[in-house]
């Protein structure tokens, strides 16, 4: 009986340990259990091992394991568990390019990665590989070309970024005639429902992974990117997608003995031992990590930064954005700043730690300041209130902020100006009494106005961002920002303004 086991893993945002950097209690996931899993499978037949991209960021250790000169930490991990091809997602380029060419460098794996290129030359390449069973499967890996509209120029100069779709049926063509089976992996997520077809975004190209599933010749297709999970079958194409923090993967079985029949299933990591062979690896980081975060950086004096409710600390403004509103505006001198809470933002205690910090502001933005006048302003703001919606004459959030992803990150708030949000209005018409220091905001009005760089080139799809002057920028992390401001003053007082107002 000729089968082939794949077993792949997406969105492993940095998860080696299997404990929160939070708090250090245990949790479900992480590199080192999936190790364990690797080392069963492998031990019962055949086990191909494939990693679909964004592993390089979202955690403490890998901040630290970034700016490690020598060998990269995860190459050594993934070494060791032995994968077979690896793909690259969009917050892989989130450090620039010395990270993540180092990473690659340093990895045994191939990457597929085939729709980049890099100075006119592909980062990764397509690969036909030989079962023991002498049949041959294609391996395609392709990356979200939505990437510019969100990452800092600087990381991804020279990068050129091709059309998934159009680069899928090339290589389709390319192999095909040579494979018993073709598996793609996309770090990119889908674009309708996986069961209905229905549309479930607006189609900006982020997403594109139904119309590569409705490609002739593909027999799997792994996604990403969305932190789903999921299994389906579209055009006859077996689709999967795990969701992320390496709290599950994918299991694909290729049965070859049927002409080729595929099925996957979705298997948590908490079902495994942490290895601790994997844990032994990255040891010296963990260590290095741990001092720096439990480094005490001073106090806050004010209202409660502490987020109890998110939804509550988004519809009433929370101290929470007040407090790196008003770092940014001092660290960049402009009149207005935006900023949004993350997924699963927590806040900080009285007295904090670098911990506290990086566990709130858990993405590697910098600063920019752009300049902007009262009728984009407006529009800005008309971009924001979309996040909100009514449901039996409640204030709820706007399903479309939920799912298929979560995307809180994208509902900013911004200091400088009072404005009211007017559920009850259609998108597109809900800000009124917008005012710049007790005065009503005029279309021609100017202002300058501080964001981050994710938002700055029009990421969550602010397209009326990017065009405008960037008059100057910050370039350096926004968690480091927030870690000085608070050593330098010792005790720094935060002074909240309740400046928006969300009404139905």
């Amino acid at each position: 009986m000729e089968k082939l086991m794949i077993l792949a893993t997406t969105d492993v945002h940095g998860c080696v340990y299997a404990h929160s950097y939070a708090d250090g209690s245990t949790l479900g996931l992480g590199l080192s259990r999936f190790s364990s899993a690797v080392k069963e499978y492998r031990s019962k037949g055949e086990t191909l091992v494939l990693d679909n991209g964004d592993i390089l960021q979202g955690t403490p250790l890998l901040t630290v394991a970034n700016k490690t000169p020598h060998k990269h930490l995860l190459s050594q991990i993934l070494n060791h568990i032995g994968y077979d091809a690896v793909n690259l997602g969009n917050h892989d380029f989130n450090f620039g390019h010395e990270v993540y060419r180092r990473y690659l460098r340093d990895l045994v794996a191939p990457c597929l990665t085939s729709n980049i290129l890099d100075h006119e030359s592909s980062i990764g390449h397509s690969k036909l590989i030989r079962t023991a069973g002498d049949k041959f499967v294609a391996l395609i890996g392709v990356c979200t070309d939505y990437v510019p509209h969100w990452e800092k120029p600087a990381h991804i100069r020279n990068l050129t970024f091709l059309d998934p779709i159009e680069t899928v049926r090339k290589e389709i063509a390319r192999l095909r005639p040579y494979a018993d089976a073709v598996v793609v992996m996309y770090h990119g997520g889908l674009e309708r429902d996986p069961h209905s077809g229905s549309s479930t975004e607006r189609p900006t190209g982020e997403n594109v992974g139904y119309v590569l599933a409705c490609l002739d010749g593909i027999d799997v297709l792994i996604t990403g990117h969305q932190h789903r999970s999921f299994v389906a079958e579209i055009n006859q194409t077996l689709v999967t997608q795990s969701t992320f923090n390496a709290k599950e993967f994918v299991e694909i079985t290729i049965d070859f003995d049927l002409d080729v029949k595929c099925t996957a299933r979705i298997i948590p990591m908490d079902a495994f031992e942490r290895d601790e062979a994997i844990e032994e690896i990255a040891r010296p980081i963990e260590i290095e990590t741990q001092k720096w975060l439990d480094q005490p950086l001073g106090s806050v004096e004010g209202p409660s930064l502490k987020v109890d409710d998110s939804f509550l600390a988004r519809l009433h403004k929370h101290p929470l954005v007040s407090f790196i509103n008003q770092v940014q505006l001092e660290v960049s001198h402009a009149q207005l700043s935006a900023v949004a809470l993350f997924n699963n933002t927590t806040g900080f205690n009285p007295d904090i730690t670098m911990r506290d910090i990086v566990s709130t502001y858990i993405y590697p933005n910098t600063l920019v300041v752009k300049q902007i006048d009262g009728k984009t302003l407006k529009q800005f703001l008309e971009k924001c209130a979309e996040y909100f919606s009514l449901r039996d004459d409640r204030i709820i959030v706007n399903p479309q902020y939920d799912e298929p992803k979560p995307q809180h990150f994208n509902y900013d708030m911004v200091d400088g100006v009072d404005y009211t949000i007017n559920v009850s209005n259609p998108i597109g018409s809900r800000i009124q009494d917008l005012r710049y220091k007790g005065k009503i905001v005029s279309e021609s009005d100017i202002f300058t106005i501080v964001m981050n760089n994710y938002r700055a080139v029009g990421g969550g799809d602010f397209m009326m961002i990017p065009s405008l002057p960037t008059v100057s920028e910050i370039n350096r992390d926004m968690a480091e920002i927030l870690a000085e401001t608070i050593q330098k003053h010792k005790r720094y007082r935060v002074v909240h303004q309740d400046n928006i107002t969300v009404i139905r």
